[in-house]
């Protein structure tokens, strides 16, 4: 699973800050899933295979990123809570 930390390892200096202070864009998000996801890993409760998100990773990274984004601007994490 890739998290905020993976993309901003330093968020505890950010205390204090909102998490719609933190700045990343679409090849942090390829660079998270190239340094932390393992063409190895066993597929999630989702059922698709890790190695599918990293072969797919350039074609995602914008989609991950809106909704990640969105998810920061509004203040939630339930992808269903985002208008």
């Amino acid at each position: 699973m890739i998290t905020l930390d993976v993309l901003f390892p330093d968020t505890e200096k950010l205390q204090g800050s909102s998490i719609i202070d933190l700045d990343f864009d679409e090849d942090d998000i390829k660079d998270a899933i190239g340094e932390e996801v393992s063409s190895t890993s066993a597929a999630g409760p989702d059922k698709y295979p890790a190695i599918l998100l990293i072969n797919c990773s350039n074609a995602l990274a914008q989609l991950l990123y809106l909704i990640w984004r969105k998810s920061m601007n509004q203040g939630t994490n339930e992808i269903n809570e985002l208008n």
